[in-house]
């Protein structure tokens, strides 16, 4: 989790290996990391939905639909941003 990052974000190559469904997105949108560089990969092309699951120590969960943007972010699978914490 990255209280820095504004979106939810997965690596191009996770979702690949993993085969996520990807939907390509109609109007590209810049790249910039998380300190504000441009990323390298170019244009986000696609996101993916994908179901998240929390549960606390109780055993109490948190299930919801979530969109992610597709991008190389590095050392990272998946970065969960502001909009979900």
């Amino acid at each position: 989790m990255d209280s820095g990052t504004e979106e939810m974000i997965i690596h191009e190559t996770f979702a690949r290996q993993n085969r996520l469904t990807l939907h390509t997105l109609q109007n590209p949108l810049p790249a910039q990391n998380m300190d504000g560089s441009e990323n390298k990969g170019g244009l986000i092309m696609h996101t993916t939905i994908q179901c998240l699951q929390i549960t606390d120590p109780t055993g109490s969960s948190h299930e919801e639909q979530a969109e992610f943007y597709i991008m190389n972010i590095g050392n990272y699978d998946i970065i969960l941003g502001m909009d979900w914490l």
